[in-house]
């Protein structure tokens, strides 16, 4: 193959990589102006130019001013879903060979462990083509996309496969009901190996709690997260925001009180 076919070949690749995301990202931030709405949070101005998380389990992140489907100032804040920090810290003190995140977003979770865990792969499924950009911005801004490997939507049969190929995995699953289908331990025996930490949506699939509870009773520990207000204390101390507008940005804007669950294979549990 002559350079010219293989320089036209990766450029045709990288176009159909990227553009259907920049058409989605850009479609969205002008129904965002047709709205009326801000382009931007004019608050990320605080944080300076170069964005770091300042605290919690990922402080010191290089992180981007958008996050996919949240928002984007707890993450800086580093006060996104706290209420999980010590199921994280947990989770980045294992021997984990690799780490599954089902619902990845842009990439809060994936690649943050990805650093907290350099001996682990790391497989990021996500939908959405203006997420899974980001997410590969994410990557290389922290110099892990070498192990990260991002997939689209999660079936039951890819996430197999994959968990095939592990022998101590870690799952994070976020993906809006769908871990009603996903984690059947029934339908995936594979399941049965893993660590999981999941975040519940019972108005996606009503009674998603006590189902996945009684379908790894047997086999896992089930440590139960539930949602809390912050206050000022939650607050890292070189937050540049205070008072009303740094509660105003821990907020994380959720349409109700949400729990986890952490599932820990009783035969690895400490």
């Amino acid at each position: 193959m002559s350079p010219i076919i293989a320089f036209l070949k990766r450029a045709a690749k990288k176009f159909l990589e990227y553009c259907p995301a920049f058409v989605e990202v850009t479609a969205y931030r002008w129904a965002a102006r047709i709205r009326g709405q801000p382009p931007r949070d004019h608050r990320l101005d605080c944080f300076g130019g170069s964005v770091q998380i300042l605290s919690g389990p990922f402080r010191g992140m290089r992180y981007l001013d958008y996050a996919h489907g949240s928002q984007i100032l707890p993450k800086l804040l580093g006060t996104y879903e706290m209420e999980l920090w010590p199921a994280v810290n947990r989770l980045t003190a294992s021997h984990c060979d690799l780490i599954i995140d089902i619902g990845a977003a842009e990439g809060y979770y994936a690649v943050g462990l990805a650093r907290a865990m350099p001996k682990a792969r790391v497989v990021a499924f996500e939908m959405s083509k203006a997420a899974r950009y980001h997410l590969r911005r994410l990557a290389r801004l922290n110099q892990v996309r070498n192990r990260l490997k991002i997939l689209g939507k999660c079936e039951l049969s890819n996430l197999r496969d994959v968990l095939a190929t592990a022998h101590s995995p870690i799952i994070l699953c976020d993906c809006e009901g769908a871990e009603d289908i996903l984690l059947d331990p029934g339908k995936a025996p594979e399941l049965l190996k893993a660590t999981i930490l999941v975040e519940l949506h019972p108005f996606f699939s009503e009674g998603i709690t006590e189902r996945i509870r009684d379908r790894f009773r047997k086999s896992h520990i089930v440590e139960q997260f539930n949602t809390r207000n912050r206050t000022e204390q939650d607050l890292p101390a070189d937050s540049p925001l205070r008072g009303n507008e740094a509660l105003s940005a821990m907020d994380e804007m959720r349409p109700e009180e949400m729990s986890w669950f952490l599932l820990t294979p009783i035969t690895s549990a400490p």
